[in-house]
């Protein structure tokens, strides 16, 4: 009687394992864009946050408005970021497309709103 009963338990805890969920539970986080648009401006924006992109001189025209739009997405980025990604030395040397690029970098790498 008691091997029905191990055997039993056995075969209830194999049925039910995958309906509690084994793990964290999160969606493994999303990777760069594959191709296209998307993906120019992922890597663009990569090569300019680790520095390996060549920038301009300071702009004093674009000085102001990158540097609230990078304060603000420094804000966002979480705790561990925080500490390495330095984006306000970025203000005023950043084109438009680059801008853009490190906007959407940011946003996938470190799931921003």
């Amino acid at each position: 009687m008691e091997k029905k009963a191990l055997y039993l338990v056995i075969v209830v805890g194999f049925l039910l394992l995958p309906s509690i969920g084994i793990g964290s539970g999160g969606a493994p986080p999303s990777g760069p864009p594959g191709k296209g648009e998307d993906a120019k401006l992922y890597h663009l924006g990569k090569q300019v946050v680790t520095g390996k992109a060549t920038l301009g001189d300071i702009a004093a025209d674009k000085l102001e408005n990158q540097r609230s739009v990078l304060e603000s997405l420094q804000e966002k980025l979480p705790n561990k970021a925080k500490n390495k990604v330095k984006l306000a030395p970025l203000a005023g040397k950043l084109t438009e497309k680059q801008l853009d690029g490190v906007k959407k970098y940011l946003i996938i790498r470190y799931r921003i709103k």
